[in-house]
Order: structure tokens, then sequence, then C-alpha cells
């Protein structure tokens, strides 16, 4: 895996600000993890239990990932390491704790995710019943300041069960931007409803590394395609009414699309995400995946991009292995 976060320095290449968030907790521990600030409205997807700032802008965090196998995440069939979407989830509830409040980020304010990538540890296997207690720490950089407030920020977080073992590290910068400005930006978009019409059928769960129809987000389109499932009835993907569909879903697409390429018992080690556009709800979204040639050395490479009415709208690249 690639270097860790340390607890000096900064091996980010970008000058400090030499700022403090807004109203940083103090050093001790806080339980008070407000659903608003998580932008979530079902109690049993929060994963943070505690946390506190441990430096100018360095923060850590105890969270607890559900039972494997309890229904509460969508998880893979086949449960071995770190599942990057329940890493994904985690640290975006940590990056929306810190924003609103740290850097005193008004909840209303919309957020834009430009980015996001992780690395996990598939050799470090979790157990398939019961919960798993992690710790989580967190480090942040401003990408601006406008008004006396940051604009944007940079978080690297890295997870690691509360033994002490590194389970991945991820990375992402997101910005946001007020209502008002988010409606002139979006026009009629702003007002989309969710489509009440089921989703086309899915792939086969097994193929992309699931255990229920309602966690796949791929249905077949043609050999490397597929259509995207807005399955806007699962609360663990959609979690409320949004205007379009939630960057995460995206995150979860890419890796699904790169299992049913690369085939059974591939095990994802890396991701690479960005996102160019967002993906309206009333639009078909096609993915493509396409395996890079071999390197030789074991590692799979699969290029996945989403595209909706001619335009990319996000891409991923997934290193991984193959299955032993």
């Amino acid at each position: 895996m690639p270097e860790l976060l340390s607890a000096h320095g900064d091996r980010w290449g970008r000058e400090s600000t030499g700022t403090e968030p807004h109203d940083a907790p103090g050093p001790r521990w806080s339980g008070d993890i407000p659903m608003d600030h998580l932008h979530l409205t079902h109690r049993s997807s929060v994963h943070l239990r505690r946390w506190t700032r441990t430096g100018p802008a360095e923060f850590r965090f105890t969270a607890v990932w559900p039972d494997a196998r309890g229904g509460r995440a969508p998880v893979p069939a086949r449960h071995a390491g770190p599942d990057p979407m329940l890493v994904a989830a985690t640290y975006r509830q940590a990056g929306l704790l810190i924003a609103h409040s740290a850097y005193a980020v008004p909840r209303a304010n919309e957020t834009l995710l430009q980015n996001l990538n992780l690395t996990v540890d598939p050799d470090r296997p979790l157990p398939a019943h019961g919960p798993v207690a992690l710790d989580v720490l967190a480090r942040c950089a401003e990408l601006g300041r406008r008004g006396g407030a940051p604009t944007g920020l940079h978080i690297e977080a890295e997870i690691r069960h509360a033994d002490g073992a590194l389970l991945a590290r991820i990375d992402s910068d997101f910005s946001w931007m007020s209502r008002a400005v988010y409606r002139r930006l979006r026009g009629d978009k702003a007002d989309a409803a969710w489509d009440p019409t089921p989703p086309p059928e899915p792939v086969d769960p097994a193929s992309v590394g699931r255990a229920t129809a309602r966690d796949v987000l791929l249905a077949p389109a043609a050999p490397g395609r597929w259509r995207l499932r807005n399955e806007t009835r699962n609360p663990l993907l959609f979690d409320h009414r949004v205007d379009h569909v939630p960057g995460l879903v995206l995150v979860e697409a890419v890796q699904q699309a790169a299992r049913a390429l690369a085939g059974p018992g591939f095990r994802p080690v890396s991701a690479a995400n960005t996102f160019d556009n967002y993906v309206e709800l009333d639009a078909p979204c096609l993915v493509e995946a396409t395996a890079r040639p071999a390197d030789g050395g074991g590692t799979v490479i699969v290029d996945v991009v989403g595209r909706q009415t001619g335009r990319v709208c996000f891409r991923g690249t997934v290193s991984g292995r193959p299955a032993s």
C-alpha cells in the first residue's frame, strides 16, 4: 500500500494556510454526530460514533461497520477485505462532519465532489459476522478562500481496525456553493423528481460482488457495457431525494463494472474516480469498462467511463488482483 499518513509533516506538496477550523472541538471526544451534518436520514447508515480534533486541521474518529451479512450495507457476496463502498461511505461522513462542524460550512450549501481515490488492503479479511470497530484519522488542506471562508477542502484519511491494522487510505477534493448559485447552475434540473418506475433488470449480483439484486447498479447492455440502474428504493444507496445520481453511487458503479469485466474472484486494491458532469435521473447513463493489457505483475487494471446524452459524466480506474 502507498505511504501512510504521518502525525507530522505535509506530504501533499501544498503550503499550509495557517488557519484553523472555525469553532473546532477541543481535545476531548465528542459523541455529537448530527444527522443533518452527514446528509443522512437513516440512522442505520451512520458509521461514525465519536470524534475529536488532534491538530490545527487534523481529526480522529471512532466508527463501526455493521455486521457484514446483516443487511445494513451492500457488502460483497464473498466477504474478504475491506469493502470499497464502506470505505467511501465512512470517509464521506467524516468529510461532511468536518466541513459543517469544524469549518462552519452552512448545511444548506451544496457539496460538489470532484474526485475520490482509495486504496484498500485485500489481504486483511474482516469477520463475516459481527460489527467491525474502526479508528479513522483525517487531515485537511484548504483549496481556496473567499469572503474569509474556505471554498473547498482536500481531505486525506486512513481507516484502521481498532487493533491498529491498516485497512484503507482515501482522499478527495470537494467544494461547495450556496443553494442560490446551485439553482442557477442546475436550472430546471434542480427540481428533478425521482422516477418511480422500477429500474431495468440487474446483472447477476454475484458477477459484481454483491449478494442481492437491490444492491446491483448495472443492467445488461452489451459486452463490457451496462446501463446504470437508479435503485432509488435502496436507502443505502439513495438515502434521500436529490436531483441527480449521488457521487457514491457512481463510485460503486465503477467498482461493479470493474468486477463484472475482470471476472469472479477479482479483488480491488485501488480506485481513482473523477466526476465531470452530473448524472441526471431522467436519461439513460451507459457505463463502459475496458481492461488494460496485462502488465506481467499480476495486476488487473480496468478503466471505466460513464456517459449520458453524449457527455462523459464520470471516470474511474480500478486496479486489483485476479482470482487466486
